[in-house]
């Protein structure tokens, strides 16, 4: 057991830092990190009284909503929890009865989203040829899926460093470990390796209700040249990444990460601008891959409409 557990206020602060700094993982495993932080204040709370109770988590699941504000699925996921709480809480049971509802629902979502990944994989992994070479770009844990189950096909794969902090490397190693040949480049040369590739997998952080998808700095980029030169791009995202509350991608907040991790230029008059992640317009966009299947990107508002109105969440003042 980690020793901060023994004080759970310390150990919820240092696994929100620990969301908010990570640059090794995508959105559903911080996603699955910030569930977890929820149901171990909920289990491990001293609060004797119900309101009060409700009142330390609902400030929780707001502090968590806010630390990765592009990515969607952990604003869906914790506001999803603690709507369904609040809900349970009117039947009149006990605080007991509580943190064991809100352990449950939290084990049901990462349960839910851990199997959204190999069903994924499985659709994305159908639209693989034999002896296709696939282009993908920084680290999705659902695209790794993806092209594993499709190795059998004799693949090969093309991966970009995706800097700045060059997650492509992560990616490579993790495909090349499987015996699938990888092609590894600068990002630079996205535009030229393109029309080698038969398509395009790349993974999401976020998916907004008019079909555009947020994801690492470079996505754009990249699907404009799989535009121009006719090479389908699919983005691979559990349904949980879909944003339900907005379709304006101009009310979104795109992270701003340290200069430092691009120059360490000191210079006068040199300015280093290091935001984190790109919306790429649902135009560039083949198609969505989803648990649920394939949706095309001019139907996702549809489909967010039709989950808005099952799906409640609570919303962070």
């Amino acid at each position: 057991m980690d020793k901060s557990q023994k004080n759970p206020d310390i150990f919820i602060k240092k696994m929100i830092s620990e969301i908010r700094e990570d640059r090794d993982h995508g959105a559903s495993y911080l996603s699955q990190r910030a569930v977890e932080a929820l149901k171990f204040a909920a289990l491990r709370s001293r609060l004797k009284n119900k309101k009060a109770f409700l009142d330390e988590l609902k400030s929780l699941a707001t502090e968590l909503t806010r630390v990765r504000p592009s990515m969607v699925p952990l604003t869906n996921s914790i506001g999803s929890i603690i709507y369904l709480l609040c809900e349970e809480e009117k039947k009149g049971v006990d605080i007991s009865e509580l943190k064991n509802f809100i352990a449950a629902k939290a084990d049901q979502f990462i349960k839910h989203s851990r199997e959204a990944i190999n069903t994924i994989g499985k659709h994305a992994a159908e639209l693989i040829g034999y002896q296709n070479t696939i282009m993908t770009y920084s680290w999705s844990s659902t695209v790794i899926e993806a092209i594993k189950q499709a190795k059998s096909k004799d693949i090969r794969v093309i991966v970009s460093e995706s800097r700045p902090l060059n997650e492509g490397e992560k990616t490579a190693e993790k495909i090349s470990s499987q015996g699938i040949p990888i092609t590894f480049i600068t990002d630079a040369q996205n535009g030229y390796f393109i029309k080698e590739s038969d398509l395009v997998l790349i993974g999401a952080d976020s998916i907004l209700s008019c079909g555009s998808v947020i994801n690492k700095m470079g996505t754009y980029l990249l699907a404009l040249a799989a535009k121009e030169a006719k090479v389908p791009l699919y983005i691979l995202g559990e349904t949980a990444k879909i944003d339900i509350r907005s379709a304006q991608s101009s009310q979104i907040k795109l992270e701003e990460k340290e200069a430092g991790e691009i120059s360490a230029h000191n210079a006068a008059n040199i300015k280093v601008r290091n935001i984190y992640f790109d919306i790429t317009p649902f135009q560039l966009i083949t198609g969505v891959i989803t648990e649920a299947g394939i949706i095309k990107p001019n139907q996702i508002i549809q489909y967010a409409r039709a989950v808005g109105k099952k799906r409640k969440i609570f919303e962070a003042d």
